[in-house]
């Protein structure tokens, strides 16, 4: 005992001495790595709340009896954050996802415990949970079905290209430690939530179910989208020697399917359309429609606001009344942002069409909005 008191006096006195001025400086250096710049502190605010709200929304998401009542297990932060980072990352998460109904949270205080023991003549000191066993213990004791592991990584890059945030979520079952999700959410300073999408929301466990039944047995999974716009109707009158064109106001609907490789980079579908003129042709209003079929491809990318655009072909026939009906043939193009609104345009063909009070006839040009159910 005197041997033990001696060297624990002899380690304290050790302590109270000045450290070496390199080690001074080197601690300096750590301090000033470990914060946001001040210029960047709002952004970097910004950045941490866009990726935290992602995340939360992935984590409501699963299933409730898998994940219901959970706790945050652990906090990694990258080298240049610091430690107080960890308490905000805790605190904000847990506001957030206690906003959603019917997941409870738990406070794991041991989950941040430090721990220290002797282990073969050596002193060990050792911070949350360490081992697959203490958390099935801790989910016993505390009721708790699931932890989350949250890693924050800031990554600071040249004065031209903008800072980024990345959080990596691991959702651990804590009867088993069996992975129920993992996904990395990234947020750049200079770029909102709308833009970034990398995300997206992960299945529940019916909705897993319903899409095997459906892959076994062979049914197909149609895709939705609404179009509204004007439509330039060529019309030449039968007293008129030239083609007119007449601004149409036009509403659509259109079914799809993606199919093919690159997760259904290829669709087919079938569109129709209603337009109607808004003022008198000759001595009618000119109003009518059209069915058409569609085949094309959509191209993918990622981290933008338009991450899809679609362009295809499609033939079908025009329905104008009295003003004469005829074959479409037309090439479409759509941009599509990520949360399903989108621009869609169309360049169309119609043969000579002959009707009561002229015909139809020439080049036609469709610009609109359009909204995606898929």
């Amino acid at each position: 005992m005197t041997l033990l008191f001696a060297i624990t006096m002899l380690l304290a006195a050790e302590a109270t001495e000045a450290p070496p001025k390199g080690l001074e400086q080197a601690a300096s250096r750590e301090a000033e790595v470990q914060r946001p710049p001040a210029g960047r502190a709002a952004s970097f605010e910004q950045a941490l709340d866009d990726v935290l709200r992602d995340a939360a929304e992935a984590i409501a998401g699963l299933a409730r009896e898998d994940v219901s009542p959970l706790a945050v297990g652990a906090v990694h932060l990258s080298a240049n954050l610091d430690a107080a980072v960890a308490d905000s990352l805790i605190a904000r998460m847990t506001s957030l996802l206690a906003k959603e109904k019917g997941l409870a949270q738990v406070v794991c205080d041991a989950c941040f415990s430090v721990k220290s023991e002797v282990q073969g003549g050596e002193w060990v000191v050792r911070r949350g949970i360490t081992d697959r066993e203490t958390v099935k213990r801790l989910g016993a004791e505390l009721g708790v079905r699931a932890f989350v592991t949250l890693g924050l990584t800031w990554v600071e890059t040249s004065k031209d290209t903008p800072d980024y945030l990345a959080l990596d979520v691991r959702v651990v079952r804590a009867a088993n430690s069996t992975v129920l999700f993992a996904e990395r959410f990234v947020s750049h300073e200079s770029t909102g939530a709308i833009a970034r999408g990398e995300y997206k929301k992960p299945p529940t466990v019916e909705e897993r179910k319903n899409e095997l039944v459906r892959l076994m047995k062979g049914e197909p999974r149609y895709a939705h989208n609404i179009l509204a716009g004007m439509w330039y109707v060529p019309v030449m009158l039968l007293a008129d020697t030239r083609v007119r064109g007449y601004p149409a106001i036009t509403l659509g609907y259109r079914i799809y399917e993606n199919f093919g490789p690159w997760g259904g980079a290829l669709f087919y579908g079938f569109q129709v359309n209603a337009f109607i003129v808004p003022q008198t042709i000759g001595s009618r209003v000119l109003a009518g429609g059209a069915i058409t079929g569609l085949f094309g491809g959509t191209v993918a990318f990622a981290n933008t606001l338009i991450p899809r655009i679609r362009f295809g072909a499609q033939v079908g026939g025009y329905i104008g009344g009295p003003y004469g009906s005829t074959v479409l043939l037309g090439a479409v193009l759509e941009l599509i942002t990520r949360i399903g609104i989108g621009v869609t345009s169309s360049v169309h063909y119609l043969p000579p069409g002959l009707g009561l009070d002229g015909d139809v006839s020439g080049a036609g040009v469709t610009v609109g909005a359009s909204y995606v159910f898929e």
